[in-house]
């Protein structure tokens, strides 16, 4: 990755959704798919891979939403 910032933040990413996973989950992929602005606030939508899952993780706050129980980005965005 070429970029320190956004490898910071994957970085983030990652341990937030291992945190919030069972013990023994390994995240194959986190890639950033998108920055919404809404209220005048910045959130960053990434797509998860784990071992067992696939996930939206937005921030601020950040949170993770099952992609099987929110089929498209949208969806979870407008929940969060």
């Amino acid at each position: 990755m070429d970029n320190p910032g956004l490898e910071h933040e994957e970085r983030a990413i990652r341990e937030y959704v291992l945190s919030q996973s069972h013990r023994g989950e390994v995240v194959r992929s986190a890639e950033k798919v998108a920055t919404e602005r809404a209220h005048g606030e910045r959130y960053d939508v990434w797509d998860v891979y784990t071992k067992k899952d696939r996930w939206w993780v937005i921030t601020n706050p950040t949170n993770l939403y099952r992609q099987s129980a929110f089929q498209h980005m949208d969806m979870a965005f407008t929940f969060h």
